[in-house]
């Protein structure tokens, strides 16, 4: 239990260190439009002073979750703040107001500040049709001061700025001053996502041409990625999940419960609780999975073929292991191979001089290779000598001035045809049979 609470902890550390902008949509549960889009890993540390973390944002964000999620939709991708309580909406307004606080100016890399930076370089994209999809279902509630409560909480104003960009704070209520004189406009806490705008590439490219290649070819293949994934790829539980979660269903709800609490951690990016990814697994989309596959080299196994195979022969035994005997083979009930049979015989001494052979090899072995070699019947040999002969002198000679035949040439030295087909176990160069 212990290491799957420390494993669990490891996820959810995870989901919490992702590179989320003072401005960003990311880790909010919202109703922002999903899109494969990707943008550059700078543009977003641009926002929020160089990738350093906001704790007054995050705990912020956090306040707003536990509310949203209650209400949030995963099949459609939209919070339902129609469906929301009148104490639900009381807090939530006050919160996205603590969250417009967090907007403040501060200096980034580049000389300007946070603010400006987003001001200038990004576009918005609002989900329009979620908005007044909700807005809609507001209005046929009930409740006196449900929409005036509802509008307080989807639609926003921009915070008013001093001359410096400073955001203007009501010194009595320690809340934002709004500016009145523009238009109100869906929540973008809740209804927006951000992306760099042409002025963005455009500034970048005269300052740096390498580097706006560099984060353009990084978009380019994020966005790949993400389209492909999210195509062709899903995840789901498997078989063990199912049948762990039955069986803590049936030990009752306060049993159940705290296994789900165990094995579930919430994702803030599907904003759904899932399970931990030691019950998932990824597989190809059905619908799509209709390609043929076929392993590779190293995914294969050579067997020879039927008929070239000895019915009598036993796999994992060695050669020797497996000689039979007209005897052995008539008490077996099997067809004796000649091949197997040897008509040289040894005498008594020879066998002696064999077998203190062997034993001396065998005291000298430290590898299971040389073990395997000599418990088998091999025994190194001495290398035969060259013949010094004309062919011999001819070769001297050759290299000499320079020529040889070994130098390397990317050939197995043993075998002349190298080829997969040709495919078998080398022999030990310094061993041979004994017999």
């Amino acid at each position: 239990m212990l290491r799957l609470q420390l494993y669990k902890t490891d996820v959810e550390k995870n989901y919490g260190t992702s590179n989320t902008s003072l401005f960003s949509d990311r880790n909010l549960i919202n109703s922002a439009e999903p899109t494969n889009e990707a943008a550059p890993s700078e543009f977003f540390k641009m926002l929020n002073s160089g990738g350093m973390t906001n704790p007054e944002y995050q705990k912020i964000v956090t306040k707003i979750n536990d509310i949203t999620r209650k209400y949030y939709n995963s099949a459609a991708k939209v919070v339902e703040t129609s469906k929301m309580s009148i104490e639900d909406l009381k807090t939530l307004a006050d919160l996205y107001d603590e969250l417009d606080k967090t907007k403040k100016k501060v200096r980034a890399k580049y000389g300007y500040d946070a603010y400006k930076a987003y001001s200038k370089y990004t576009k918005e994209n609002v989900n329009t049709k979620a908005y007044y999809d909700e807005e809609g279902e507001a209005k046929k509630r009930t409740e006196p001061e449900f929409y005036e409560l509802w509008k307080r909480v989807n639609n926003r104003y921009e915070v008013l700025r001093d001359k410096d960009g400073k955001i203007v704070v009501d010194e009595a209520t320690g809340k934002p001053v709004y500016d009145l004189t523009k238009a109100v406009k869906p929540n973008p806490w809740l209804y927006t996502s951000i992306a760099p705008n042409d002025a963005y590439w455009e500034d970048l490219n005269k300052r740096d041409p390498k580097e706006a290649a560099r984060q353009k070819k990084e978009v380019e293949n994020k966005t790949k990625a993400q389209e492909f994934l999210s195509n062709t790829l899903e995840t789901i539980n498997t078989p063990q999940y199912y049948a762990a979660r039955d069986a803590a269903a049936k030990q009752g709800e306060v049993a159940y419960k705290e296994w789900y609490d165990n094995n579930h951690v919430y994702n803030p990016f599907t904003h759904a609780y899932e399970s931990l990814p030691i019950w998932n697994r990824t597989r190809v989309i059905p619908n799509i999975d209709n390609g043929e596959y076929s392993p590779n080299w190293t995914q294969t196994t050579l067997t020879p073929k039927t008929h070239y195979k000895n019915p009598n022969y036993i796999e994992g035994y060695t050669d020797n292991e497996n000689y039979k005997t007209v005897e052995t083979d008539d008490k077996n009930g099997t067809t004796h191979v000649p091949g197997y049979d040897n008509n040289l015989g040894l005498n008594e001494y020879e066998q002696e001089a064999k077998q203190y052979i062997q034993d001396t090899l065998m005291s000298f072995a430290k590898t299971e290779t040389a073990k395997r070699a000599i418990a088998s019947g091999m025994a190194p040999h001495r290398a035969k000598k060259p013949e010094h002969d004309a062919k011999w002198a001819a070769k001297q000679a050759k290299e000499f001035i320079g020529f040889s035949d070994m130098l390397p040439s990317g050939k197995d030295t043993w075998y002349e045809k190298i080829d997969y087909s040709e495919d078998r176990t080398i022999d030990m160069p310094m061993l041979m049979s004994q017999t």
